[in-house]
């Protein structure tokens, strides 16, 4: 949950954020989440909405209407390749994925799914790695977080084509 307020954090025009977690990796991290964004709306007078579901099957109506989604999903191989399967066909412009280089097996999916589907893949380098997929023909968000800082802050990160 800390990376969704990361992302509030750091956005200027955020106004709702949705997510999906059946609590497998963390007991009550939906609950947690919940309360951290209460928390931040206090603390920054802020209104964002947010909703949250715990089972993939209602993964693709929640998400329907988010440009961007984050996966800091399941660690496993076959877990990622749903996970970025689920992003890929809920419409999302921009999928983020964390623990690039912390997890092999996160690493090994998120390879092997850029080049089945054809697409490119950057890299920024954080402490356990963000993967960026610009879903978009022009690559317009990638140019947007490089010299703008739109969705996340770029300032002294390098973006790496993969």
């Amino acid at each position: 949950g800390h990376g969704i307020i990361s992302f509030c954090y750091g956005s200027k025009n955020i106004k709702k954020v949705g997510w999906v977690d059946n609590e497998t990796y963390i007991d009550n991290s939906n609950i947690m989440l919940d309360e951290n964004l209460k928390a931040f709306n206090r603390k920054y007078d802020t209104n964002i909405e947010y909703s949250y579901v715990y089972d993939i099957e209602s993964t693709i109506e929640h998400l329907i209407d988010y440009e961007v989604v984050t996966i800091d999903g399941e660690h496993t191989y076959e877990g990622k390749l749903r996970d970025l399967d689920l992003a890929k066909s809920s419409g999302a412009k921009l999928i983020l994925v964390d623990d690039y280089f912390w997890e092999s097996q996160v690493r090994y999916a998120i390879r092997y799914w850029a080049n089945k589907n054809n697409l490119n893949l950057y890299l920024v380098h954080t402490f356990r790695g963000l993967a960026i997929f610009d879903m978009t023909k022009n690559q317009q968000y990638i140019y947007q977080l490089k010299n703008n800082g739109i969705v996340i802050d770029l300032i002294n990160t390098e973006i790496i084509k993969y």
